[in-house]
């Protein structure tokens, strides 16, 4: 199998997933005890699978501070895949690295960002990411 190619910073740079993430945060934001809350991605890495498809690892972080003012941060990372028409990723697992409460986790089914969900993927997205992993 081929080495997983970091793409980050064309992910962070010139694409819209940063904001496609932004459910996310709108769905913390909802918990009566979140005053602020900040969703970060932070590694985009993937390889062809072949057929089209590509396997993604991805991870990120929510940043949250209470209504107590307390600041809390919520890591996470997990295993994608691009369809062949390059039209959705699909969530394969979700991993949450410190989610002492299940808060996160919760957050994250919210938002449809949980395991076996799909997200749409702009097709100017698509292109570039195909590109960039294929390269």
């Amino acid at each position: 199998m081929s080495e997983m190619k970091d793409i980050t910073d064309v992910i962070l740079q010139q694409t819209d997933l940063p904001r496609d993430i932004e459910p996310v945060r709108r769905k913390c934001l909802q918990l009566p005890m979140v005053s602020e809350c900040e969703a970060v991605l932070s590694m985009f890495k993937g390889r062809p699978l072949g057929d089209g498809r590509y396997e993604v690892d991805v991870a990120g972080s929510l940043n949250v501070r209470t209504r107590m003012q307390v600041g809390v941060k919520f890591d996470a990372e997990g295993v994608a895949e691009i369809d062949s028409a390059g039209q959705h990723l699909l969530i394969k697992d979700v991993r949450i690295l410190n989610d002492f409460h299940s808060l996160f986790g919760k957050v994250l089914e919210m938002s449809g960002l949980a395991n076996g969900k799909k997200v749409k993927l702009r097709a100017k997205d698509s292109v570039l990411i195909r590109a960039s992993l294929a390269a």
